[in-house]
């Protein structure tokens, strides 16, 4: 093949790839960079244009859980709502706050949130803070979606030994330290 052939070639295929890349529409194998990604669903999970996520938009989000407590834990965790404090187990304060879009991004809309431990569970179930779960507490802890009136009800008089109504820490399979 003589020069003139491989000139040909070469400018042959930057006319056919020039429309492509002019066009903005990436190539089939293109892969969107996370923050890309995340971006689009900031903008898509702001319902009121705000530039904040509050904790009504992020149940919709992609961060949100089948167990509701879950998802509450992941908007405090971006929203430094989780304090820790050494006299509490997982010392949370909760403030109605929201997140921002670098924030979004940075835990990946709350893919990348740290798991919480079952204290923290227990504690933002716990709405009355009696120290205790009833059924609709409980019903917090449970996967949303999966549990039926029935399958709750049983799971929770499973854990209730003493029949009072209420799971207290230790039912609940937490260790009390005094």
């Amino acid at each position: 093949m003589g020069r003139p052939m491989k000139t040909t070639i070469v400018s042959l295929l930057v006319a056919l790839s020039a429309p492509l890349m002019a066009s903005g529409t990436p190539p089939l194998n293109f892969k969107k960079p996370r923050t890309v990604v995340f971006l689009n669903f900031f903008t898509q999970y702001d319902v009121n244009g705000d530039q904040v996520i509050s904790e009504a938009e992020f149940q919709g989000t992609v961060g949100a859980s089948d167990v509701p407590v879950v998802t509450e834990y992941r908007f405090l965790y971006m929203t430094d709502g989780l304090i820790t404090d050494a006299i509490a187990p997982t010392g949370i304060i909760k403030v109605p706050l929201g997140i921002d879009l670098v924030t979004y991004v940075r835990y990946a809309g709350g893919l990348r949130v740290p798991k919480p431990s079952k204290w923290t569970l227990f504690e933002l179930a716990d709405d009355d803070n009696d120290g205790f779960l009833d059924p609709e507490e409980y019903a917090l802890t449970r996967n949303a979606v999966a549990a039926t009136n029935g399958s709750l009800g049983k799971s929770f008089n499973k854990l209730d030994k003493n029949d009072d109504g209420l799971i207290s820490p230790t039912e609940y399979g937490l260790n009390i330290k005094v």
